[in-house]
């Protein structure tokens, strides 16, 4: 698939149609208008579905749980229920990559995703953050019934890893919603602030985002 140019044919970008067009105006010089227009309307879709799906899991991206967190948000602010913001982390990834290879991360991370999907498809919004991170969204359920939902995943995703011939835990850090943070940045930040928590903490465990000792920045 060719490049498209940095700025003016990035999707999203303020002149992405004018783009769109002049290209599309230039292929009708050699292609029926029908056979264009599929073409175009190919090229489109592929680049709107690598923005929001994840190529090697197959899940959410991070923009793509940026934008369904920001939706639940409204519908949570509107209907005045809770939303809760976990994330996890697999430990011990580093040494996987490092003693067996690039490709075995890869499968520890497709195993992981494969889990969580299945674990989480009626609780939650399940994405991949970047690296070994994920990120999962549970519209309605509030920080005690998230930590019951992290702790019992993070009990069977240990089994499901050694399953996969994967000796790794996984550390959770949880965050829900507040008056005071009531933003996609903000629960995000909460979240991976307390991940590093949990990490710190000793692994292999879940912790709750505490606004006086976990202060992120302003977002």
């Amino acid at each position: 698939m060719e490049e498209l140019p940095s700025e003016r044919g990035r999707i999203g970008s303020p002149n992405r149609d004018q783009y769109w067009i002049s290209q599309i105006e230039e292929d009708q010089k050699t292609l029926p208008e029908k056979e264009q227009a599929q073409k175009w309307g190919r090229k489109i879709a592929s680049l709107e579905r690598q923005r929001f799906i994840d190529p090697l899991t197959g899940i959410w991206t991070l923009r793509g749980i940026q934008y369904q967190l920001g939706h639940e948000l409204n519908l949570a602010r509107k209907y005045k229920f809770p939303v809760s913001v976990m994330m996890f982390d697999l430990d011990g990834f580093k040494q996987i990559n490092d003693s067996l290879g690039h490709d075995a991360g890869n499968r520890a991370i497709k195993a992981m995703a494969l889990f969580l999907k299945e674990a989480t498809e009626e609780t939650g919004i399940i994405a991949r953050y970047g690296g070994d991170e994920f990120v999962l969204v549970c519209p309605n359920i509030d920080i005690d019934g998230a930590k019951i939902i992290a702790d019992k995943i993070r009990f069977n995703l240990k089994q499901h890893m050694k399953r996969n011939k994967f000796n790794v835990t996984s550390s959770v850090g949880l965050t829900t919603l507040r008056p005071d943070n009531r933003n996609v940045p903000r629960l995000i930040n909460e979240a991976d602030h307390a991940l590093k928590a949990a990490k710190e903490a000793g692994k292999d465990t879940v912790m709750i985002y505490d606004q006086q000792q976990m202060e992120p920045e302003a977002a």
